[in-house]
């Protein structure tokens, strides 16, 4: 069997880490959370997909949560053992070309907790979850689009061209209003 590392997605607020792992109908993954380190391996079809995050700092596995949302990836949800932002993800400073900023859940250190939130302020996993399964809001009312009285591009336009005077010197003139004749 093949065995690929998935594409990861990562974001951080002050206490805690956002982690997304981009896979598809991986039925019943294998998921180890521990203070250092996150171990992720699925199987699809005849395919593997295993990833291991060894973390920058230490993170509380108990206070932390996981699921799957959207188009099937897991989504995790990993309390941080102490408040303060990470200057990356993983413990190694060499590039994962497989880690990517989620830059959709992106908050800076200097962010303003009022713009942004923090984890207290955020909007919880659960919540998140009964959002995506009920979007609220309903159809809009097309009926209030119809004009009763018709449309104003229904109106007759005039000619644009004087066809006397094209006939007497060969070049067409444009049309003048009342106003200027």
């Amino acid at each position: 069997m093949a065995v690929s590392i998935p594409t990861v997605l990562w974001a951080q607020r002050r206490d805690r880490v956002f982690i997304t792992i981009a896979v598809e109908d991986i039925p019943k993954p294998d998921v180890k959370l521990e203070a250092k380190e996150l171990h992720f391996k699925g199987t699809k079809i005849d395919h593997v997909f295993e990833v291991t995050l060894d973390f920058y700092g230490e993170v509380v596995p108990e206070k932390s949560k996981y699921g799957v949302y959207g188009q099937k990836h897991f989504f995790f949800d990993i309390k941080k053992k102490d408040d303060g932002f990470w200057p990356r993800l993983l413990g190694q400073q060499k590039k994962a070309h497989w880690l990517k900023a989620d830059w959709n859940r992106w908050r800076d250190e200097d962010d303003s907790d009022e713009n942004t939130g923090n984890g207290n302020n955020d909007r919880d996993f659960e919540s998140m979850f009964r959002e995506m399964g009920n979007l609220g809001g309903g159809a809009p009312d097309m009926n209030d689009l119809e004009d009763e009285e018709g449309d104003s591009d229904d109106e007759e336009l005039p000619d644009l061209m004087d066809e006397k005077k094209e006939e007497e010197n060969g070049v067409p003139e444009p049309v003048k209003d009342a106003e200027d004749k």
